[in-house]
């Protein structure tokens, strides 16, 4: 790695500003800047620090400068809590509340949408009201009219008789139904356990990582 920056070191505590290697090499009469050469004259490469972002909680804070273990020094940077009465707790933990509130609702979606692509096409998709009322109708008065079925089950010619088509008609509906509910409910469980959510000034970072953590359970893993 090109050595563009060094720095002083004492007793392995870094000291004053960085400089630039060049003016180094030329001060010291060096033929190259080495981390080995510096070393010697007491110096170390330096380079820069990404900082951490500042958050509605947290400040940026530097603790100075560090000599790692690399070999390089860099300026250390660390998150700390803001005083409170910079932090407006209540509009953080509104915005953070809406935000995972959305961010359910978005899994909710995507899970369901995944069932549905999984077990049928979206053409068939569009007609199951039509199968699933024609086929309760039917279990309830076999001599109903059903069109849609009855073309159904002449272009399967799978050698089923009506009633074992509208069983399973019935069986897949309940199916989804089934899912649906019962996924639904735990959207509910999580929206109403976001909402009642709260956050403190001493535990604000635990308290909103808390609220981030709430999600649905991935239907393919339980």
């Amino acid at each position: 790695m090109l050595i563009e920056y060094v720095i002083k070191v004492i007793d392995g505590t870094p000291e004053g500003r960085p400089m630039l290697a060049e003016n180094l090499k030329s001060i010291l009469n060096l033929e190259k800047i080495t981390k080995s050469n510096l070393s010697e004259q007491g110096y170390a490469p330096f380079t820069f620090s990404v900082k951490p972002i500042e958050n509605d909680i947290e400040k940026v804070q530097s603790e100075g400068y560090k000599l790692y273990e690399d070999g390089y020094v860099r300026e250390k940077f660390i998150l700390v809590p803001k005083e409170s009465t910079e932090v407006d707790l209540d509009a953080i933990l509104k915005d953070v509340q809406s935000d995972q509130i959305a961010a359910l609702n978005k899994q909710f979606d995507e899970y369901i949408n995944r069932y549905l692509e999984e077990n049928n096409s979206l053409s068939e998709q569009l007609s199951w009201d039509t199968q699933e009322k024609e086929a309760r109708a039917y279990i309830a008065d076999n001599t109903v009219v059903t069109p849609y079925i009855d073309r159904l089950l002449e272009s399967r010619n799978k050698g089923e008789t009506k009633t074992e088509l509208v069983n399973k008609i019935i069986a897949k509906a309940d199916a989804y139904t089934e899912f649906h509910s019962s996924f639904l409910g735990e959207l509910h469980s999580k929206i109403d356990e976001v909402k009642t959510s709260t956050i403190n000034y001493d535990t604000a970072r635990a308290d909103l990582d808390a609220i981030k953590a709430i999600i649905l359970v991935d239907p393919s893993e339980v």
